[in-house]
């Protein structure tokens, strides 16, 4: 018969989440840091074809 988990056991999985989580969102930083100029051109000219501005009104 298996012993259930130790609460240090089931405290390590949570914290290495929290590391995984927390290395991803370092990440997600860092590539938005060097590319963020480009893909806020990319965002705004993505925006601008689908909606365009109209000069009339409805």
């Amino acid at each position: 018969m298996r012993r259930p988990p130790s609460p240090r056991a089931s405290s390590q999985g949570v914290i290495e989440l929290l590391l995984m989580i927390i290395l991803v969102v370092i990440v997600f930083l860092s590539i938005l840091l060097i590319l963020g100029n480009d893909v806020q051109t990319l965002v705004s000219d993505l925006l601008s074809n689908w909606f365009p501005e109209t000069d009339g009104g409805p």
